[in-house]
């Protein structure tokens, strides 16, 4: 539930971001200080483990410095909300959400792409075993 569960929370606090800023960046800011804590408290039991942060884009080790790398994003996101909320920003319209949301599924598909694993090239013929006969 939970390769599944943070995915669609974080598309939810994103799309909230677009359609009304102050509420999505304050709302993102919160999930990063969680994710933050989480990573402090069990940080002595994951420390190492790999962490799939942005999928395969952004694969990483769980150490102090990713706890820090949220906590810098969660500043970034507090202050671009409290800038959102001050300055009343609309929302972002309609076809631009479009446009976003669709180079980012593009990159997501090419990150995901690149991460598979090679195939032999075509016409590429491995050698019998040692010894063995080959039927025709």
């Amino acid at each position: 539930t939970v390769w599944i569960g943070i995915p669609l929370t974080e598309l939810g606090i994103g799309t909230l971001a677009l359609v009304r800023p102050a509420f999505g960046l304050a709302a993102a800011c919160l999930l990063l200080l969680l994710f933050a804590g989480a990573l402090s408290r069990y940080l002595g039991s994951i420390r190492g483990a790999e962490c799939r942060c942005f999928g395969n884009v952004g694969a990483s080790n769980i150490d102090v410095r990713l706890i820090a790398r949220n906590l810098g994003l969660a500043v970034v996101a507090l202050v671009a909300a409290v800038g959102a909320w001050t300055t009343d920003a609309n929302a972002i319209p309609p076809l631009q959400i479009a446009v976003i949301a669709t180079v980012a599924l593009l990159a997501v598909v090419l990150a995901e792409y690149r991460s598979l694993p090679r195939a032999p090239d075509v016409g590429e013929l491995s050698a019998p075993p040692q010894g063995g006969t080959i039927d025709a």
